[in-house]
């Protein structure tokens, strides 16, 4: 009996060592009684933007080094008034991130994100003054085609004339070397220069003049057509200031749900006998 107990111990001891060792194995720095182990600094590896490994893995080190000994020597020798005053800072930081978090979740799940045409519209007139224009702003077509297109000519010709022969435009597209019919996106001066790296400031100039532009290089001839055009300090249409519109909507539907959901809540809690007020 006694030597089977013996037994029993042994392996308890030889278990707790390995036990420790690979404990022990898992440490990467410690500094006194506080440690730093792999799971965490593999977290705070995830998190950063470092690229190399090795660099980021000792930067990581030592800075949780620095702030474990900062912090101590902070409670040694800051005043008890300060370190209230920061607990106290520290209490109210969490309850601000756990109360924030739960009501952006309750928002979110119950928020109507539909788009309302009324609504926007309204809002766009209600607030019209702050839509005025600080570039110009152009809608335009344009087609790429070979210096060697049996109908360049027809090709201009209808394209001047676009909004009749859209359809037969697209029709033929597969015959150009380039191309863009879309009506719908407005385009800054900047991001046209972008799209066409030739298009200096004289030539858009002219293309602003006479809403048409025709330009070649070695190889095509580049036709724009400008389909419509809002000067700078204007009033930007409702489609181009569309997505500010939709946020300042849901924006605004967002803060009248959030005081309904405070008011909610302290109603709920009166009438179940948790909260009173004295």
């Amino acid at each position: 009996m006694n030597k089977f107990i013996l037994y029993i111990l042994l392996v308890l001891v030889l278990f707790s060592c390995n036990n420790f060792k690979d404990d022990k194995s898992q440490i990467i720095a410690k500094y006194k009684d506080q440690i730093l182990k792999k799971s965490q600094l593999n977290e705070l590896v995830r998190e950063s933007n470092y690229e190399d490994s090795i660099i980021i893995t000792n930067k990581l080190i030592n800075e949780w080094a620095v702030n474990k000994i900062l912090i101590e020597k902070a409670e040694l020798n800051l005043t008890a008034q300060d370190l209230s005053s920061l607990d106290k800072l520290v209490e109210k930081y969490k309850s601000e991130l756990y109360s924030t978090a739960y009501l952006d979740a309750l928002i979110n799940s119950s928020i109507n994100s539909e788009i309302d045409t009324t609504e926007i519209e309204n809002l766009y007139k209600k607030n019209i003054d702050l839509f005025k224009l600080k570039d110009n702003i152009y809608k335009v077509v344009f087609v790429k085609i070979p210096k060697d297109f049996s109908d360049i000519s027809d090709v201009r010709n209808k394209l001047r004339n676009f909004k009749n022969n859209q359809k037969f435009l697209d029709s033929i597209s597969y015959r150009f070397s380039d191309y863009s019919l879309d009506t719908n996106s407005w385009r800054t001066e900047n991001e046209l220069k972008k799209i066409f790296l030739f298009l200096n400031n004289q030539k858009l100039n002219s293309l602003k003049n006479y809403s048409f532009l025709q330009t070649k290089d070695s190889l095509n001839l580049h036709l724009i057509k400008v389909i419509k055009f809002k000067k700078i300090g204007s009033y930007a249409p409702i489609d181009y200031v569309f997505p500010t519109l939709e946020y300042m909507l849901i924006n605004q539907r967002k803060k009248k749900l959030k005081q309904l959901i405070k008011t909610d809540l302290i109603k709920n809690a009166i009438q179940n006998n948790e909260l009173e007020t004295f």
